[in-house]
């Protein structure tokens, strides 16, 4: 990936490449906003190291009990997808292989997981709706919706966890960014209900 204007420019940016815990912590409130996005409901999200059956994890979305990410296999990829698209846009020098093997393989394996299951099996089919469907859509997505990720993300560094209300508050935040269009459809109109 080129590093663009539109990428260079990103608020906070360059401090994640620094700031382990920060990156670690807009990652995973990548994962929420996209979340928040297709009204899907999560218990918490987390950001620190802890193990789970066996694999480390620097952070996570924990998903409503006895729920899966989305109704469909696009939506659930794009969730998966978030954290990885992430990574690319936080440093878009780095390859997809080498950002699997710096902690967004789960995210990635999940996506394909989904879309493979709903391509058929198809891994031709998979690959290309992944990579030049779904990605460009979630890259888009992150970078209108940076302020949003990184408001979310600094709170979750300092906190180290986050309800669903919590992120939903954040998320509804008015800042001095542009409206966001889907935040004033979607999150607002909840909010003000709640």
């Amino acid at each position: 990936m080129k590093l663009t204007d539109e990428i260079r420019n990103l608020r906070g940016r360059k401090q994640m490449l620094r700031d382990r815990r920060l990156h670690d912590a807009c990652h995973e409130a990548s994962h929420a906003v996209m979340a928040l996005h297709h009204g899907h409901p999560f218990t918490i999200v987390l950001v620190g190291d802890e193990t789970v059956g066996g694999q480390r994890l620097r952070g996570r979305l924990m998903l409503a009990s006895g729920r899966v990410y989305t109704d469909t296999a696009i939506p659930a990829a794009k969730v998966a997808l978030a954290g990885h698209c992430f990574n690319r846009i936080v440093n878009p020098h780095v390859n997809d292989a080498v950002l699997g093997l710096l902690g967004t393989m789960g995210d990635l394996r999940m996506a394909i997981d989904c879309v493979k299951f709903w391509a058929g099996g198809d891994d031709a089919q998979t690959e290309f709706i992944i990579f030049k469907s779904i990605v460009p859509q979630v890259h888009k997505f992150l970078i209108e919706n940076w302020e949003t990720i990184l408001r979310i993300g600094t709170a979750l560094a300092a906190r180290g966890k986050l309800s669903y209300a919590e992120v939903k508050k954040l998320a509804a935040t008015k800042s001095t960014a542009p409206r966001i269009k889907w935040l004033e459809k979607n999150v607002l109109d909840k909010a003000s209900r709640i």
